[in-house]
């Protein structure tokens, strides 16, 4: 129901709008109707009476508006002789006025030229104020860059250097693994003591912007960890199994040195054969 109510009113709403469009333009179309002769002819009579009436009205306002030319003309005459009087007076004026505006001008100059001459004087007599030292901005990004005299913050020695740090500590806890489920060690204390050590220097070597200081951050997350897990195991293995102990630095040089040709005595003395010579 609805819609069919919108329909019929739009519908409405249309047929209005062309009848109104039809009132607006029919009046203007010129359409020929044709009419009895008696009401054309009376036509035809009234406006040739119109047209000459009007003819007639059309020739007195012609001798009238030549009349009124005529006395316009005389008007404007003897205007124009008032204004070419009155311009000379001005003229006259005006050359007065610019000598009068000559003469403050040139005064005017001399009191400003008085003026300046004092204001220079005064202020070569006042001191000027001294220059208020600033201080530096410090740039944070120019101190990451350069990170100190040795190079900038990525310069490649240092990353070599980190990456030689990060090879020995896989080395490290790959052997600490493999030694932790060889002799029975607790290795979910101590592998996971190695990556949080070692890792937290790592991330300050990278956030500390001084080389050295970071360097030994680095180091120290790989090294303390590592120390700690060979003097346990020193204390629970025999002199044979023990690391980085005189013995083993011994053994492990003279295995290096066999790869290039060179023999060294590994033979490791008695704990009686070490001591005082006896006499």
């Amino acid at each position: 129901m609805r819609q069919m109510f919108m329909m019929r009113l739009f519908i409405v709403y249309l047929a209005v709008s062309l009848l109104a469009w039809g009132g607006s333009v029919l009046p203007q179309a010129d359409f020929g109707f044709s009419v009895t002769s008696a009401l054309m002819a009376q036509d035809t009579e009234e406006d040739a009476a119109e047209d000459a009436a009007a003819e007639d009205d059309s020739e007195e306002d012609v001798e009238e508006d030549g009349e009124a030319e005529d006395a316009e003309a005389e008007d404007a005459e003897a205007e124009d002789a008032g204004e070419e009087a009155d311009g000379e007076a001005a003229e006259d004026e005006g050359d007065e006025e610019a000598a009068d505006g000559e003469e403050a001008e040139s005064a005017d100059e001399e009191t400003s030229s008085e003026e300046t001459g004092d204001t220079d004087a005064s202020a070569a007599e006042i001191p000027s104020a001294p220059a208020v030292p600033t201080t530096p901005q410090t740039d944070l990004k120019s101190i990451f860059r350069t990170m100190d005299s040795f190079g900038g913050f990525a310069a490649l020695w240092k990353i070599l250097a980190a990456i030689i740090i990060y090879l020995a500590w896989v080395f490290s806890t790959d052997w600490m693994s493999t030694d932790c489920i060889r002799y029975g060690f607790n290795g979910k204390k101590w592998i996971p003591t190695a990556y949080g050590a070692f890792w937290g220097g790592m991330i300050l070597f990278w956030a500390i912007p001084f080389f050295w200081v970071s360097y030994l951050f680095l180091v120290a997350g790989w090294v303390v960890p590592l120390a700690m897990f060979v003097r346990m195991h020193n204390q629970d293995l025999s002199s044979g199994e023990q690391v980085l102990t005189p013995e083993h630095l011994r053994f492990v040089f003279a295995r290096l040195m066999s790869y290039v040709g060179v023999k060294v005595d590994t033979k490791v003395r008695d704990r009686h054969e070490v001591g005082f010579p006896v006499v």
